[in-house]
């Protein structure tokens, strides 16, 4: 089993003003289901598959963003932030301040950064 920490770089773009200082941080499951490789980002409830790793990887970029803007849009993204655990850095973050899942002795943790264009 592998897991990705997945920093994703909250954009402001209200009144002009481009704010990079805000960021969440996911941890994202990939397993392999008989020649696939599944997706898993459980906070927000995806999921996706792949032939590789990596496509499974990239293909969960696209419902990870379109998840969190419709929550933005519907106004409840605080709400479900705070009922799913998901916490809102302001600046950097430490990784001992991470929540991380159990692990297994032969999991395997990357870290990834990704910019989405949501509005907060």
């Amino acid at each position: 089993m592998f897991y990705f920490v997945f920093q994703i770089l909250l954009l402001d773009f209200r009144e002009n003003n481009v704010n990079t200082d805000k960021n969440i941080v996911l941890f994202l499951k990939f397993y392999k289901e008989g020649d696939d490789w599944i997706g898993d980002c459980e906070a927000l409830g995806v999921m996706t598959h792949g032939d590789t790793i990596d496509e499974a990887r990239e293909s969960l970029e696209e419902p990870i963003g379109l998840t969190l803007n419709a929550w933005e849009e519907a106004g409840e993204r605080e709400r479900l932030f705070k009922e799913r655990g998901i916490v809102v850095y302001s600046g950097s973050w430490a990784q001992e301040s991470l929540n991380c899942p159990a692990l297994t002795p032969n999991s395997l943790i990357e870290m990834h950064t990704s910019q989405l264009s949501l509005v907060v």
